[in-house]
């Protein structure tokens, strides 16, 4: 969490906001920087007090899940998947 908090200090305390939103996902989408190793998944959680949705963006690489980042935003981006 404190790669993380470097970014995202408005993060601190949220640690349920991102279990949450890897547990259960409203979506899940590739990256579109790196479609091959990273995730992102999303969950509506305005009670957060980050933005609508949650983000969390998760590498895997070599089989190892590792969250790379977790933020709030206003929107879920619109890909072709």
């Amino acid at each position: 969490m404190g790669h993380i908090l470097l970014d995202h200090p408005e993060m601190a305390g949220l640690e349920w906001t991102i279990a949450l939103t890897l547990e259960a996902p409203d979506v899940q989408l590739p990256s579109k920087t790196d479609p091959e190793r990273v995730t992102e998944y999303y969950r509506e959680l305005p009670e957060a007090g980050v933005g609508r949705f949650v983000k969390v963006a998760v590498c895997f690489d070599n089989g190892d899940p590792f969250v790379l980042t977790a933020h709030g935003c206003r929107r879920i981006p619109r890909r072709n998947v």
